[in-house]
């Protein structure tokens, strides 16, 4: 991939920059994923634009939660025979009309089967194939490996 097309949807930008870059995401349910090293607050400018939106945050710490925490758990529906997912908790109901943001922390350092259950959320807005409410938005914010954030989290670098 040249070094052009993988800067396509990378925008360099400072604290100040960042409100009317989630208006526009939100109001288009457009994913966002904060990336910069540890400490420079990135988690913080999330919950402050959603505190001066009326917005609730769901701060989900990825390095903190099992695989199921997030996907939910396994169920038998007796009338169709089958297994179906139930959600987990913190999960906003389907008739809860607030504005809702769910914040994936530290999504680069989580564990490969937490990380595949973040994406369905970020790509297909989604949890074990069930859509999550259209109030809900999703942004998730990580560091890169060279930031050394990683082996905080008692985590080897991926190769």
């Amino acid at each position: 991939m040249s070094s052009e097309k993988s800067k396509i949807n990378i925008t360099p930008v400072n604290p100040a920059q960042l409100g009317p870059i989630f208006d526009s995401a939100y109001h288009r349910r457009a994913a966002l994923f904060l990336w910069g090293p540890p400490g420079v607050g990135k988690s913080t400018v999330v919950k402050q634009w959603a505190k001066e939106n009326k917005f609730n945050i769901i701060d989900i710490r990825l390095t903190t939660l099992e695989p199921s925490d997030l996907r939910g758990l396994p169920t038998l529906d007796k009338e169709t025979q089958r297994t179906v997912w139930y959600l987990p908790e913190f999960i906003p109901n389907a008739d809860d009309t607030t504005p809702t943001i769910l914040l994936l922390d530290e999504l680069p350092a989580a564990d490969s089967r937490l990380q595949a259950s973040s994406y369905e959320l970020v790509l297909d807005r989604s949890l074990g194939g069930k859509p999550i409410p259209p109030n809900c938005w999703v942004v998730a914010a990580g560091n890169d490996i060279t930031d050394g954030a990683f082996f905080r989290y008692g985590l080897c670098p991926r190769r």
